[in-house]
């Protein structure tokens, strides 16, 4: 079977778990390719159920543990494996039959830890939240508010922001990450021979040693280098790493930052990079700031969630330092600093600001 032979008109699967073992079972097979790798990262995306689903799956063969090697099940991984070849598919409710049977009994996966670090307190859980897809295909997930830094196998860090999803690929020739989701900061271990390279959409970031932030903004990409040299481009024909073209759009140099986006051409600017990556520090600096833009950047960090009142408030100007993760902290500096009054909804979990009356 390849895993990139498919006619891409069968329907998937009514349930995110049913969809969740397919993949699975798919991702299994060695001979899988880039092609239904890209296409797993694009039914993740689609939901969080799609994640959560995952999770559930992983849950259940950590859960099982030895039973791994045996006869049995080493059976039906090949019968579900084989199930999936063009000339036996036979419609998809056999295939996740058996695609839900090997979920409830085990897929041997290696599955990399993540330590997590709290974006408020700094504590550290003993077993943080972890999602796996195969051997060589690991993905992390970071909930609203949460920071996680992530050892990878070469030495190199990745901390991962808040509400942000990511997927590692490692093997003994290549070091390729997926940013599907938020924001993340790489600090990369020097390796001439295995450039280190972060996807983002069809937008990539190509490094071998050096410090650098990507951040998915809508269709945008926005990459931040913080020390080194990268070479920012796209991906030809949006196809994945590892043999694919790719197309150099720019050099970046220390304190540079560029935005890529759809359809239009990428502009570099020299920025602070102490300000673009304050989040790291658990803070968030603005300078001369939009309160629009500063309330957006707020919102990211907490599940209440603060709502302009009044429409003329948006362009009031905002410069300091703030605590993520925290709604009613900025609030009480708006309130202290402006004519401005917060006003709370419980039921909604919304901090309404208005001037003064």
């Amino acid at each position: 079977m390849s895993g990139d032979n498919q006619s891409g008109t069968a329907q998937l699967p009514s349930t995110a778990f049913d969809q969740a073992a397919e993949w699975f079972a798919r991702l299994q097979s060695e001979e899988s390719g880039s092609a239904t790798k890209r296409r797993f990262r694009q039914w993740l995306r689609q939901s969080p159920d799609n994640v959560s689903a995952f999770r559930e799956c992983q849950s259940m063969w950590d859960e099982i543990g030895d039973a791994s090697s045996d006869p049995d099940i080493l059976a039906m991984r090949n019968d579900a494996l084989t199930a999936m070849q063009p000339e036996t598919r036979d419609g998809w409710g056999r295939i996740t039959a058996i695609a839900a049977s090997l979920c409830a009994l085990l897929i041997s996966v290696t599955v990399l830890g993540l330590v997590s670090r709290d974006g408020t307190t700094g504590s550290v859980p003993p077993d943080a939240e972890r999602i796996a897809a195969a051997p060589a295909v690991t993905i992390y997930r970071t909930e609203t508010g949460q920071r996680s830094t992530i050892s990878l196998p070469d030495g190199s860090t990745a901390e991962l922001n808040t509400d942000s999803l990511m997927q590692v690929n490692y093997s003994d020739d290549r070091r390729e990450l997926v940013l599907l989701k938020g924001e993340a900061f790489f600090d990369v271990e020097k390796d001439p021979e295995r450039p280190f390279v972060v996807m983002a959409d069809d937008k990539l970031v190509r490094a071998v040693g050096t410090e650098f932030a990507v951040r998915m903004e809508g269709d945008a990409v926005r990459v931040t280098l913080v020390e080194g040299v990268i070479d920012v481009g796209r991906a030809v024909e949006g196809r994945f790493l590892g043999g694919a073209e790719e197309v150099t759009l720019e050099r970046l140099v220390a304190g540079e930052q560029i935005v890529l986006a759809d359809n239009r051409t990428g502009t570099k600017d020299v920025i602070d990079t102490q300000i673009a990556t304050s989040w790291r520090d658990g803070r968030l600096v603005f300078d001369n700031d939009p309160l629009s833009r500063v309330v957006a950047e707020v919102n990211r960090y907490s599940a209440r969630k603060i709502v302009l009142g009044d429409a003329s408030l948006a362009e009031m100007r905002i410069s300091g330092s703030f605590r993520a993760g925290s709604a009613d902290g900025f609030s009480d500096n708006l309130q202290a600093a402006f004519p401005v009054t917060a006003v709370a909804d419980s039921e909604r979990n919304r901090l309404f600001l208005r001037w003064n009356k």
